[in-house]
This record gives C-alpha cells, structure tokens and sequence, in this order.
C-alpha cells in the first residue's frame, strides 16, 4: 500500500480484529474447551493450526490477504491461547517455583528468542522471500513435532 493513510486504516482495523476474535476466544471458546482438553492438547493445537497456513502461504503465489490470513490466525491464538495456556500451566507448582518459573522464562525464554530470532532475520537479509518462507514451514514443522512431547 504506497498511501500512509490506507495502510495505517488497514492495520488499526487489522489490529482492531485480531484484538476482539481475541476477546472472543478468551471468554466464550477457551472457557468450553477448557472443560474438556487438558493445556497439552492447546500447545498441540497451536502449531497444527498455523502450519496449513505456513505451507500455503510459503508454495503458492501469496497476497496481502493470504499473508494477512496467516498473520491473523498467529496474533488471534497469540493473544488469545497462549498467555491464558501459560498462566495455567504454573498453577499446579508452589508459589516460589511458579514466581522463578515465570521470572526465567518470561525473560530469558520469551524476550531473547523474540530479540534472537529479530537479529537473525536481520543478519539474513540476503535470503530471498521464498527461501525464508520455506524456512517458516520448517520452524513450523518443528514446532509441531517439539509440541507433541510436551
């Protein structure tokens, strides 16, 4: 989009979206689903959910939409299932290992694999679209396969 206008009206409403099927996943869906499948089967779900998206998107001919698409699915289950999966998977541990739990993965783990994986992307810059979107089906692929051992 070459106008700063339509592009900042395409990402707050981008934005806007993402947030309220958020809200709506947090406080309709996840409650239900909660009754029935135990947080394993969400950090399994996660994954398998976004990787037909990263397939498509990294073999055929992609658009703004389709990209969109993916990248709306991501920051829904981000935002949504996530950070609630999170907060109960420490809920079984002690006060002190859930207080150092948290502290240690949420700085270390979270912030040094967003920053790490941010500088080399990066350092690879040389890399074409397509090779890095294969690249995000193999990530992809190995999340997926990593998610099942938990």
């Amino acid at each position: 989009m070459p106008s700063d206008t339509n592009r900042a009206s395409y990402t707050g409403k981008f934005y806007a979206y993402a947030n309220g099927m958020s809200a709506l996943m947090q406080f309709c869906v996840l409650p239900l689903a909660r009754k029935y499948l135990e947080p394993k089967w969400s950090y399994v779900a996660m994954p398998l959910l976004l990787l037909p998206w990263l397939a498509y998107t990294a073999y055929t001919t992609t658009s703004l939409w389709m990209v969109s698409a993916a990248f709306f699915s991501l920051k829904t289950l981000d935002y949504s299932l996530r950070n609630v999966v999170n907060e109960m998977v420490y809920q079984p541990l002690d006060f002190e290992s859930r207080y150092v739990g948290k502290e240690v993965i949420g700085v270390f783990a979270n912030r040094f694999g967003k920053s790490g994986m941010s500088l080399l992307l990066s350092l690879w810059t040389v890399a074409t679209v397509t090779q890095l979107s294969h690249c995000s089906v193999a990530v992809g692929a190995l999340w997926s396969c990593c998610s099942f051992w938990l």
